[in-house]
């Protein structure tokens, strides 16, 4: 009777709790404030793996010792209660090109939407801002719309040579502002075969990918030694 009687117990308080162990282990985006794409393919005529980058202006008010034309990965702020994936979907169809209207152009809308594992995302150092890294069809700069949202140029560049311009610019410039921001984020520069005349990386991105492992790992680029 005993025993019945402590099963039952036991019984209750599990069916009570287990909603909250759900809640506990389900991921949870919070109030982040924005989220990208950071795409990769394979360059069909190099067989390199390659990252889909695009350059914009980005001002004084967000980027105090370093504005300027910056190449990023493609991304943005969210909108309204959109889970992170949401508004990685939707930054990635706005800056690729797709219309809204009609959801062709670029990849055509949400293209990226079910290519995206949870466990393939890296969260900013300071903010709460989020990177998916997502493998993506290759396609040719000129057949991209030149009507997009905000990317002045698209531009895909060697994985490989994306973390050597920020491996080397933690070399050559080490320390820090007087804000503890970190020196080498204003000085990450692309060759200019893949970028044309505006070479500076988005210090952001050079913030998301300067300690990263996860990426690297996934994309087979080697540890600066």
């Amino acid at each position: 009777m005993i025993h019945s009687i402590i099963n039952c117990i036991i019984t209750t308080i599990a069916i009570a709790m287990s909603p909250m162990v759900l809640q506990a282990e389900a991921p949870k985006d919070g109030n982040f404030i924005s989220a990208g794409v950071l795409a990769y393919s394979t360059d069909p005529a190099t067989n390199e793996t390659v990252l889909l980058l695009g350059r914009e202006f980005r001002g004084e008010n967000e980027l105090k010792y370093c504005p300027g034309e910056k190449w990023k990965s493609i991304g943005g702020t969210r909108d309204n209660d959109e889970t992170t994936i949401q508004t990685a979907s939707r930054e990635f169809d706005e800056e690729t090109g797709v219309d809204k209207e009609t959801g062709k152009g670029g990849y055509g809308k949400n293209y990226i939407l079910n290519r995206i594992n949870p466990k393939l995302r890296i969260k900013h150092p300071r903010h709460a801002s989020y990177i998916y890294l997502v493998e993506v069809d290759y396609k040719k700069i000129s057949d991209f719309p030149t009507q997009r949202s905000e990317l002045k140029q698209l531009a895909w560049v060697p994985a490989a040579v994306l973390y050597n311009a920020i491996d080397s610019a933690k070399k050559k410039h080490p320390g820090r502002f007087s804000d503890n921001m970190t020196k080498a984020r204003c000085y990450a520069e692309l060759p200019e075969q893949y970028t044309g005349e505006h070479r500076m990386l988005y210090p952001p991105l050079v913030d998301d990918l300067e300690n990263d492992t996860l990426f690297r790992n996934a994309l087979k680029v080697a540890l600066a030694k």
